[in-house]
């Protein structure tokens, strides 16, 4: 669960570098993804669609398919 909410979160997902996390919340009425800091600070939701939006990932330039 991320700080100060009581919503659903969801499927994280750690950036590459660890400084932040990618999340699936029903924080707006539907699914949508969000980035917190590691630390749960400063969400900022990434998706704004009036359908559910998830599976968040990141993808590191390093990562091989």
């Amino acid at each position: 669960m991320i700080k100060n909410s009581s919503e659903w979160e969801i499927f994280p997902a750690w950036s590459p570098d660890g400084r932040s996390i990618v999340f699936q919340s029903v924080r707006d009425g539907n699914f949508e993804v969000y980035r917190v800091q590691r630390d749960g600070s400063d969400p900022l939701r990434l998706t704004h669609d009036p359908a559910w939006d998830g599976w968040a990932l990141f993808v590191s330039p390093h990562s091989r398919k």
